[in-house]
């Protein structure tokens, strides 16, 4: 294993690590954009892939981002250039966030007895 690459959600990115931390840096640059680069730097060396990486001695591309949807995850996944060499870390995130298919239901029946 030469590489650990993680796709997920927030959690993967490395949010909530330490909030306080990552309100203060927020709060120290009046540049707002610049501050979110600064926040997801800190977020990504304090992450879960890093601490693995850092255990196995190996680099690490952590492509975790907040707020995605599973179809987000996959995609990354699907469009990311993955070697033999590298270990892949998969972490999904809640099904509420993904969008609803387009397709009718309206033709099913549904049951009138409750499932016991």
């Amino acid at each position: 294993m030469k590489r650990i690459v993680s796709f997920g959600d927030s959690f993967t990115a490395g949010l909530g690590t330490d909030r306080e931390h990552e309100q203060q840096i927020f709060d120290n640059h009046e540049d707002k954009a610049e501050s979110r680069k600064h926040q997801r730097k800190f977020r990504i060396n304090n992450s879960f892939t890093k601490f693995l990486a850092d255990k196995f001695n190996c680099d690490y591309l952590n492509l975790g981002e907040n707020g995605c949807s599973n179809i987000d995850i996959l995609n990354k996944v699907f469009s990311e250039s993955i070697t033999s060499d590298d270990f892949v870390l998969i972490s999904f995130t809640s099904s509420l966030r993904d969008t609803p298919s387009s397709v009718s239901y309206t033709h099913l029946t549904l049951p009138t007895t409750p499932y016991v």
